[in-house]
């Protein structure tokens, strides 16, 4: 995956939707919220729910759920497109499947049909934001799922306005929608997306934080300053992404990864890439350096 803007007409495709065991003839429905009691057969996870890997606290909600039943009643809506089934509309799918265990482990009726409260459908986009936003107050999501989380949503929404969306847009309806996030956050998440995840992907995927993809994107941005610098006169054969990827490929188990490590093999990279006489390893481990690019933004580039 070169770019994560080819990601685009993929997260713009919807779930096959589960064939029912019975169809039923479609009922109206209420224009406002009330409660429903409905069956597992009736329910299904929203397809664009941001959660993509295992609950990391699932064992301990199985065994909650089983002993107490749901403390929480989750709230359902039902896509017109698929009118034969509902969705979770504000999290809810890490519960639906515990429950779709507990129904065939137990045969408990109590684990079967489900109170919850029913909402109208208001589109994939606000159903999306309310997903990202119900698991943020819980803490589910990891990094790169929130940050896929947030392009699927610039993308639904470039879709539905027919243009581009702008970070600030973007960020500015995220608020609104009560998921707060500022743009210069959703930058760093379109960056980790387009350059690191094509080549990290087990690592961001096994749950690296933001803290830790923070100072590779910064290497990353040093290292582009420099190379536009020096560029024009050694006409290197490759591209700055081409070995800021080659370096992210060579940490992309979760066991191996450290930045010590990661900044001294980019820099191995970079030396063999742009072989500058002005370019040796202590160059450019001044030039990668955190706390010599914040001194250079308070007191200008040394002589």
């Amino acid at each position: 995956m070169s770019n994560v803007r080819d990601l685009g007409a993929a997260m713009l495709m919807r779930g096959k939707s589960p064939q029912v065991a019975v169809q039923t003839p479609a009922i109206p429905l209420p224009v406002n919220e009330m409660a429903m009691v409905l069956t597992l057969d009736q329910l299904r996870p929203n397809p664009d729910n941001p959660r993509t890997s295992r609950n990391p606290r699932y064992d301990e909600i199985k065994s909650s759920i089983r002993a107490r039943g749901m403390d929480s009643v989750p709230k359902v809506t039902r896509n017109p497109d698929y009118p034969d089934v509902f969705i979770f509309s504000d999290g809810g799918n890490t519960r639906y499947q515990i429950l779709c265990e507990l129904w065939q482990e137990t045969g408990d009726e109590g684990f079967y049909r489900i109170h919850t409260i029913f909402k109208p459908w208001q589109g994939r986009l606000k159903s999306l934001i309310g997903h990202l936003a119900e698991n943020e107050v819980r803490g589910d999501l990891s990094y790169i799922e929130k940050a896929f989380g947030v392009h699927k949503a610039r993308v639904i929404w470039e879709s539905q306005l027919g243009r581009t969306v702008t970070l600030r847009e973007l960020s500015d309806l995220l608020n609104q929608e009560g998921y707060p996030i500022d743009n210069s956050s959703i930058s760093r998440m379109e960056d980790t997306l387009n350059y690191i995840y094509p080549h990290m992907p087990k690592l961001l995927e096994s749950g690296m934080s933001r803290g830790q993809v923070i100072p590779l994107l910064g290497l990353r941005s040093s290292a582009n300053k420099v190379w536009k610098s020096f560029c024009n006169d050694v006409k290197p054969d490759s591209t700055l992404d081409d070995v800021f990827g080659s370096a992210c490929c060579a940490f992309n188990e979760p066991d191996n990864f450290s930045l010590e490590l990661f900044r001294d093999e980019f820099i191995g990279q970079l030396l063999n890439a742009l072989p500058h006489p002005s370019l040796n390893y202590d160059r450019w481990l001044i030039e990668l350096d955190p706390k010599e690019q914040k001194r250079r933004e308070q007191f200008g580039e040394p002589p």
